[in-house]
């Protein structure tokens, strides 16, 4: 799905509620903007305030506002002040930052130019249960290319309550090998020996699903059944061992529905998120002492709950999927060179194009040929992935 805004694209996990009293606002100009992305929940962790400056150039990165004075008080008057550890980042002490449900929260920001900067004052709804998160075969069409694909789709049920506005993220995460390890190498003495225990077979990779899920329950009070993504099963390496998603869950306000209502609606992707910004901006942040000034992003104060799930390859033998060909391929080639084995394996792989996998000495062929295959077939960690599980991992 495409994107609108700044804060959509950039940080799409973290704007997940926000109790806005909206104010739009069309801009001309969208440079040099002040942007606040943050986001306070019921969990007892460090929180994070980013705040920086948007561009109408959409090849502009993030532009950090520094020397900010930054803080959260609640509405018994407490006050506690953010520390910038990272430039236009400022972040919360878990020791001595926490929230409670049913109160409200406020940000204040003082920039080094000393323009003041405010939110609405936000209340912290009561987290939602999650019941069940679970999956089935489907077959989807990618909005972009138009292709029919085959795969999973992931769906959500919750505990009852009327009149309660929810959003989702979701982080995928899931082990996998390259089909082609290197087994064996060639020594200066040009033996061959094998290679134990073999060197970034397996790997992990991750992803956070930036699709938009909202949702309003009705009188019922209850989600049942709400499609929340799909993931091709032939075009990814994602259900191939082992496969985990994390099905994060936010009471929102019925104002920030509406907001990100408007964005899905508006299916507009600028490219980057401090370019241009085309459209009517809601912001539940002001200059209090300029409310024609516009800023980009929201202050969200949100209910938080989730759930993971874990798949392994085996539990989709119920589903009958064809068998994958893997894309990587194999090279057989004849060995003609006045080097030795060890020296010419030694350059094949400094090209960088190969990996030498052995020598193949048999009845196949008459002279000597070595086989071998591309880096990212014999390497997890060049094919992207992470030699270390996730600390969160479990096996089965």
């Amino acid at each position: 799905m495409k994107i609108l805004t700044y804060l959509v694209i950039s940080l799409l996990l973290l704007f997940t509620n926000a109790c806005l009293d909206p104010a739009d606002t069309t801009i001309g100009d969208y440079a040099d903007l002040l942007v606040v992305d943050g986001l306070i929940t019921n969990q007892c962790k460090s929180f994070t305030i980013k705040i920086g400056r948007s561009s109408d150039n959409t090849n502009q990165g993030f532009k950090p506002e520094t020397l900010c004075v930054v803080s959260i008080t609640d509405d018994l008057h407490n006050e506690n002040t953010l520390t910038e550890k990272e430039p236009g980042c400022y972040y919360t002490d878990e020791n001595t930052f926490s929230t409670e449900t049913g109160r409200s929260y406020q940000l204040h920001i003082t920039t080094s130019s000393g323009k003041i900067y405010q939110s609405d004052v936000c209340l912290l709804n009561e987290p939602l249960d999650i019941y069940d998160v679970y999956y089935q075969k489907e077959k989807d069409v990618d909005s972009e290319s138009g292709q029919e694909s085959e795969g999973l789709a992931f769906y959500v049920n919750t505990a009852s309550r009327a009149d309660c506005y929810l959003k989702w993220n979701f982080k995928e995460d899931w082990s996998f090998k390259v089909p082609y390890p290197v087994r064996s190498y060639v020594a200066p003495d040009n033996y061959t020996y094998h290679v134990w225990p073999v060197v970034n077979e397996k790997c992990w990779r991750s992803n956070d699903v930036n699709n938009i899920n909202i949702h309003h329950t009705t009188n019922l009070g209850n989600v049942d059944g709400k499609k929340l993504f799909f993931k091709s099963y032939y075009d990814t390496d994602r259900f191939e061992l082992r496969y985990t998603v994390l099905v994060t869950q936010y009471t929102i306000s019925k104002e920030e529905h509406t907001f990100w209502s408007r964005i899905k609606d508006s299916n507009y992707d600028n490219g980057n998120i401090f370019g241009k910004q085309p459209y009517s901006i809601v912001s539940n942040i002001h200059n209090i002492h300029d409310n024609e000034e516009p800023v980009l992003g929201f202050f969200q104060v949100a209910g938080y709950s989730d759930k993971r799930i874990y798949i392994n390859h085996k539990d989709l033998d119920r589903f009958s999927f064809t068998t994958k060909v893997s894309p990587c391929p194999l090279y057989d080639k004849e060995y003609l060179s006045n080097k030795s084995f060890y020296d010419f394996s030694q350059w094949l792989n400094s090209q960088g194009k190969y990996t030498f996998l052995y020598i193949i000495e048999s009845n196949i062929y008459k002279e000597p040929h070595y086989r071998s295959t591309t880096p990212e077939c014999a390497d997890c960690v060049k094919a992207g992935g992470v030699s270390k599980a996730p600390s969160f991992w479990v096996e089965e």
